[in-house]
């Protein structure tokens, strides 16, 4: 028999930046760190993943967000995707309901976790008195198939992660 395997999402603890002011104008920097952890039964593809903004920031005050690999020694590794805030929020990759997804946004290996960062770039046209925070609001906001079960896992389960408030 073979056991569909399940997800969790929280914040880094190993990675996850402190609270900080950041400078206008500047490109990709760290606001928050998520850590993906899967089940021993099989290796989960996440597909989808939507982050909600819950400071007092607005859409133009942010000018970029990318998802980028958190490398073994905690630096910044590969950008996976990228997108801007719309209405607060922004989504990553997509997700085919009931079906396998060919395309996903990284894998999580069996029994083992995923880290990755969450950047930020602020255009000089960002109002400076306003704060910034990124987080996983609901379990939904969290897509994802089975690598051996080829198709979609339950709702992703203790998926929200919320960020620090940066100003």
């Amino acid at each position: 028999t073979i056991s569909r395997g399940s997800l969790t999402a929280s914040l880094s603890a190993a990675y996850n930046p402190a609270a900080d002011a950041y400078i206008v104008g500047t490109e990709d920097n760290k606001v928050t760190a998520l850590r993906f952890s899967a089940s021993n039964s099989e290796a989960v593809n996440v597909t989808q993943l939507t982050l909600t903004e819950g400071g007092t920031s607005g859409d133009t005050d942010v000018s970029a967000v990318k998802l980028a690999e958190v490398n073994a020694d905690g630096t910044v590794g590969a950008v996976i995707a990228s997108g801007v805030l719309t209405s607060g929020t922004v989504q990553f990759g997509t997700n085919d309901i009931n079906a396998f997804d060919s395309s996903y946004l990284f894998q999580v290996p069996k029994g083992s976790n995923y880290d990755v960062y969450v950047l930020v770039s602020f255009p000089t046209g960002a109002d400076a008195s306003k704060t910034l925070q990124l987080s996983i609001n609901a379990n939904g906001d969290v897509k994802a198939d089975g690598v051996v079960t080829q198709g979609d896992l339950a709702a992703c389960t203790a998926c929200t992660a919320t960020g620090n408030t940066h100003d």
